[in-house]
């Protein structure tokens, strides 16, 4: 909040809201960030879910007011902060088990692969391009790997790689 005073008799409020972009698990429940990393909201049970879930990690310690300390959380939410809110209404969870291997998934399951955390810019800016082109596309998207420099884009009903079987007694 900003206050400012206006003489002789009027005071300005300039208030900015506090919006949340993610929720995490805790070691009580669970926690909304807003895109600083500042704990806003707390709780005991999920209950619905309009922002992304992160997933993979248990937090401890965090409360109201608190600040972020998990670095990869950090990272996660520095992501997230790069999208615009019709992108965030659209993932509904983080997966980052294995970070090498960050998930992302859509409200309608699709897979966006992140990989591990370098080129967070480059790979939010192809998830907010990927999300606001998706309800355009003819086709069933089974997931998007943005883990390598070139995009790949995997097609439901998309043939699988035949493996080849070698035998060893036909020569």
């Amino acid at each position: 909040a900003v206050v400012r005073r206006r003489l002789p008799d009027t005071i300005e409020i300039d208030i900015t809201e506090r919006v949340p972009v993610a929720t995490a698990i805790c070691d009580y429940g669970y926690v909304d960030f807003d895109r600083q990393g500042k704990v806003i909201h707390s709780y005991r049970s999920l209950h619905k879910m309009p922002i992304p879930l992160i997933t993979g990690t248990t937090l401890h310690d965090l409360y109201i007011g608190d600040d972020n300390k998990d670095e990869r959380v950090a990272q996660i939410l520095s992501f997230l902060q790069m999208l615009n809110s019709d992108a965030l209404n659209q993932i509904s969870e983080i997966n980052m088990t294995n970070p090498e291997q960050i998930t992302a998934y859509t409200t309608n399951s699709v897979q966006i692969r992140l990989g591990n955390m370098d080129r967070m810019e480059e790979k939010a800016r192809l998830t907010q391009d990927f999300l606001d082109n998706r309800p355009n596309s003819r086709h069933p998207i089974e997931y998007v790997d943005f883990s390598y420099t070139a995009p790949f884009i995997r097609l439901k009903h998309m043939p699988k790689e035949k493996e080849t079987v070698v035998n060893a007694n036909a020569q």
